[in-house]
């Protein structure tokens, strides 16, 4: 009988024993390529599920910076609005009072306006 890992063998015994030795190589080396093909399956899951973890992180991220704009832009348009109204409210003061200076009214009408609106 011929042997799978000795050629010059000639027993029985001995050829069963190098055969069996052979099925056993061969089984381990499949289990290793299950093994490495499990790992990399996984591996794999895993690359996904960062992937998408972080997509849902930078969409959530995109969403709050949008957020804080919108809010910075409201807050700028207020405080620019609000200085616009008291910057025409003071010239409608400087002409009120330049009116009554002109037209010589009483001193307590410019008094008045000034308290009023200042």
């Amino acid at each position: 009988m011929s042997c799978c890992c000795s050629n010059n063998s000639s027993s029985h015994s001995s050829s069963c024993c190098c055969c069996f030795c052979c099925i056993v190589i061969l089984v381990v080396l499949a289990v290793l390529v299950v093994v490495l093909v499990v790992v990399v399956v996984v591996v794999e899951i895993v690359v996904v599920i960062v992937v998408i973890v972080v997509g849902i992180v930078g969409i959530a991220v995109v969403v709050v910076a949008v957020v804080v704009v919108v809010i910075v832009v409201v807050v700028v348009v207020v405080v620019v609005v609000v200085a616009v109204v008291r910057i025409v409210i003071t010239i409608i003061i400087i002409v009120v009072v330049v009116l009554v200076l002109t037209t010589a009214a009483p001193a307590t009408v410019v008094v008045v306006v000034v308290v009023r609106y200042s």
